[in-house]
């Protein structure tokens, strides 16, 4: 959505707030993010959780090598490395496939009904399991949502932000991303889980793979800490300058 955290803070500050059109908007004024941006001085005293298994386990090496360099940038900056444990989130990815299927099909359903063949096979495919789901099945996927997102609020009271993969592999082919679909498991297994959460992420580049494509990390935080984020990998950018490189050969 933008080309640094700063332009991204200047976006937020456009969008949060209170909506007087939607009662579910959370009715307190937003921080002002990009007032709150401070250099490179952003990270100093930021508790960042690191959780080694599951930033390694089944991901990349060229991502795994490109986050703990990140890791060294933040703590130098004054960030403090916190050894945490991140939550099981098997049910939580299995949850978010479920959920958004069934909202996936709720919100097409007239428009599926008359014109089934103007979808793409994907979507066409999310929106006749949302219509089959057994509700037991749906009711089984809030409870898991329900159970992620506070073990996720207890984990952030150890810190303040976790450090994250975004995707467990870098560079995929066009060709490749049949069989990536496939097993979405694996692909949105360091992301769905925070829709569940709802968790706030902001994704920033961290590296360049061999194929020339970028590497990207997440920072995830406990619920309205978009500023905070946004403090925190503004400090990044300022000290890196892997947002400012583009991918060769595109």
């Amino acid at each position: 959505m933008a080309r640094n955290a700063a332009d991204a803070a200047a976006l937020f500050d456009a969008f949060a707030g209170p909506d007087p059109l939607d009662p579910t908007s959370l009715d307190a004024p937003a921080p002002r993010a990009l007032a709150g941006l401070a250099g490179v001085e952003g990270a100093r005293g930021v508790r960042i959780g690191v959780d080694a298994a599951y930033l390694e386990n089944g991901v990349d090496a060229e991502t795994v090598a490109a986050i703990r360099r990140a890791l060294g940038v933040l703590e130098s900056l004054g960030a403090e490395l916190v050894s945490v444990e991140v939550p099981d989130r098997a049910d939580a990815i299995a949850a978010q496939l479920i959920i958004t299927d069934v909202e996936c099909a709720r919100f097409h359903a007239p428009v599926h009904a008359r014109a089934k063949a103007d979808f793409g096979p994907e979507l066409n495919g999310a929106i006749e399991r949302g219509l089959k789901a057994d509700p037991l099945q749906l009711a089984s996927a809030y409870i898991a949502r329900d159970r992620f997102k506070g073990e996720m609020a207890r984990l952030f009271k150890q810190v303040d932000a976790l450090i994250s993969p975004i995707y467990p592999v870098v560079g995929l082919r066009y060709d490749e991303m049949d069989a990536a679909l496939a097993d979405l498991p694996r692909l949105l297994g360091f992301t769905s889980p925070y829709n569940v959460s709802g968790s706030p992420s902001l994704t920033l580049p961290c590296g360049i793979a061999a194929v020339g494509m970028p590497i990207g990390m997440q920072l995830i935080g406990p619920h309205l800490s978009e500023a905070a984020l946004l403090r925190l990998g503004h400090a990044y950018q300022m000290a890196t300058d892997w947002h400012l490189q583009r991918p060769s050969d595109f």
